[in-house]
Order: C-alpha cells, then structure tokens, then sequence
C-alpha cells in the first residue's frame, strides 16, 4: 500500500498522473496541492510517492526541486515538467528522482514509471500488494491480458507444455493453469487452439499500434 502526492497546478496533468499510478499501485490516499506553499500543511512523512512539475507560478524550477528533494528524501520522487534542458535533467537525476518528460506519449511515461515501481530498490511495493502488470495485448472489447497470463499463452502458443512453460516462469503447473483460465474469458476462448488463435490476433493488432518492442515489454514483470 502507498500513498501518493502530487504537486501539479493543471488538473489534467494531475488526472494524467494519478491514472498512472493507480494502474500500477494500490493507494490508500491521493492527495494534490497546487502549489509549493501549500507544502507547510503537508506531513512529510506521510506520503510514499511525491509527484511534482518544476513550473509553478511565482517560483523557479530550482526552487520547486530544492523544496521537494528537501523534504521529501525518503520518498519515491518523480519530476513530471515540459522543462527538458540537459541541466534540468541531469539536477533532477542527481537528486535522485525520477524524471518524465511531459513532451512524450502516455506509454512511454507509463512504461519509465512502470520500471521503476517494479525495482526491488524502491522499497515501495511487496509482492502481495503489487497489482498485476496489464500487457498491450487485449481484443476489442476486453479486458487486456495481464502480463504474465500474456506471457505464458506466448509459450503455450509455441508448443511448451505447461510443464515446460512453468518451469520458464519459476511457477507451479497449477498456477500456470489458474492463469491460462483467466486468459480463455479475456480473450473469449473455448480452448487452447482458440485462445493461441485469438491472443496471435490481438497480439498483431497491439504491435501495429503500438509497435513489437513496446509490446513484448509489456509482456514482461
């Protein structure tokens, strides 16, 4: 469990972060402020995760970062700016934080945050509060695969066993088989023929999409 805080005084760009990180975390409280002055009422210990811009009416980016980096040390900080000069990006990294540009797509912001929640050395997440990883792998209609259903239909799909395809993913033949039933009902199939049939179409569809590297990144945890 995490609690989230985000600095952002642009609603949308507010709503944009916390989709993110609610499709990735469970969080027992997300709270935002719109300005680094409101930070005098903020417990700071409190808060796990801290996402904030750097251009805030009335203060300089530096300011902004110094405030945040200060009193929030312990937490996981992630600088959310349109700002992308080779010194804004090298101070931010070198506090620590995590920087995400605002001039890219969605998936690429989601994919960096992504792969930093999931490093062991966040310390912010334990394997039975991490909410499954969801693949770009998903029919019209349904829910998308989670990444490892997507990842060991890839290997049924390929002639494994699910013997085989367990011992690949250093897991149990009955949890493989748990997780290929969830997999029959998002892809709406009846049976192995039918579901490698399905998951090769929407998996098709995906990389058009979004491209064959992005794709089989999401496929993995």
């Amino acid at each position: 469990m995490a609690k989230l805080l985000i600095i952002e005084d642009h609603p949308l760009t507010a709503m944009i972060a916390e989709e993110i990180f609610t499709s990735m975390l469970d969080l027992t409280e997300i709270r935002y402020i719109d300005s680094p002055a409101d930070l005098v009422n903020i417990d700071r210990l409190e808060y796990d995760i801290v996402l904030t811009d750097l251009m805030m009416p009335g203060v300089t980016p530096e300011y902004v970062l110094d405030v945040v980096n200060s009193m929030f040390a312990h937490a996981r900080r992630f600088v959310f700016t349109a700002l992308n000069s080779p010194a804004i990006v090298e101070r931010v990294e070198a506090a620590g934080a995590v920087y995400l540009c605002k001039n890219t797509t969605f998936r690429q912001v989601l994919e960096k945050v992504h792969g930093c929640l999931m490093q062991g050395s966040c310390g912010l997440i334990s394997e039975r509060d991490r909410r499954p990883c969801q693949s770009l792998i998903q029919l019209p209609g349904r829910k998308p695969l989670t990444s490892k259903q997507a990842a060991i239909i890839d290997l049924l799909s390929k002639g494994n066993s699910v013997k085989e395809a367990a011992r690949i993913v250093s897991l149990s033949p009955e949890t493989i088989k748990a997780h290929v039933r969830e997999a029959f009902v998002r892809l709406d199939a009846h049976n192995g023929r039918e579901a490698s049939t399905k998951f090769q179409e929407a998996r098709r569809l995906a990389e058009r999409v979004y491209g064959k590297q992005a794709v089989e990144l999401s496929m993995k945890e």
